[in-house]
């Protein structure tokens, strides 16, 4: 297969073992702070019913800070910019940066409403302005009363995320290039 195919691909190992990854890193991030995290949890408040159906709604993380009683709750996505569904947005993701966290931030809140927070990460490590904004706001319930404050603990939680992405990008990379890890 082409190079390309592993980070273009939106099945399989590359796609759920990128996204497997940001998600354990962020709940790394968030007990190491002293919050409860649960990792891949049912949230009965957002199922939806539809002929006499019920979906489920599993989330990626949910958490409570050590000094609130609100449960937080984040849904982590990975978007390539080269893909999606529909020829009209594909054309924008590839040419303007952020347009696919941008979609895939509407999806999300479209999915689920505004009560969750959704983290939509480009493929190859942008990060949508709203999202900045919801892992700013993060990095702000998480050290309301721990150091280091505001703009340190946003800084350490974005470089720790980029980092697995890019991390997971170049082994999906290496791996379609023929070499073993």
């Amino acid at each position: 297969s082409p190079p390309e195919h592993s980070f273009v691909c939106q099945i399989g190992p590359s796609k759920i073992r990128t996204h497997k990854s940001l998600c354990r890193g962020m709940v790394d991030i968030l007990k190491f702070q002293g919050c409860n995290v649960d990792l891949e949890k049912h949230i009965p408040r957002l199922y939806k019913t539809r002929d006499g159906e019920v979906k489920e709604a599993i989330l990626d993380v949910a958490f409570f800070t050590p000094v609130e009683t609100f449960q937080h709750v984040i849904d982590i996505t990975v978007r390539c910019p080269y893909v999606h569904k529909t020829k009209s947005k594909m054309s924008l993701t590839s040419i303007i940066p952020g347009a696919a966290a941008a979609i895939g931030q509407n999806d999300k809140k479209t999915r689920h409403g505004a009560s969750v927070i959704p983290l939509p990460f480009e493929t190859f490590g942008r990060l949508g302005s709203r999202s900045q904004n919801h892992l700013r706001a993060i990095s702000q319930w998480i050290t309301n009363y721990r150091q280091p404050r505001g703009r340190d603990m946003y800084a350490q939680i974005r470089l720790k995320l980029e980092r697995i992405l890019l991390f997971n990008f170049s082994d999906f990379v290496m791996l379609s290039l023929g070499g073993s890890m």
